[in-house]
């Protein structure tokens, strides 16, 4: 997760201007390895990216899930 993270910023930085929008489509294949049932994983990665766009760059983020829980009227991952 860091890696992608890190990637990412280094990305950014390339570009002339911060983009407006930064859209990662989507959440599970940017955050191979963790664990989105894990409450506690995910709000670090959260924050992480909050850290490191958002807040570094200015930048809105559009992060892109999809459901596949079993039971269909939610989401699937970490519900708290």
């Amino acid at each position: 997760m860091a890696v992608e993270l890190a990637a990412l910023e280094q990305a950014i930085l390339t570009l002339p201007a911060a983009p407006a929008l930064v859209a990662i489509d989507t959440f599970s294949k940017y955050t191979a390895g963790l664990d989105e049932d894990s409450n506690t994983e995910v709000a670090a990665f959260l924050s992480a990216l909050s850290r490191g766009v958002r807040e570094q760059f200015k930048s809105s983020v559009l992060l892109v899930a999809h459901s596949g829980h079993a039971n269909e009227t939610r989401p699937r991952g970490a519900t708290r």
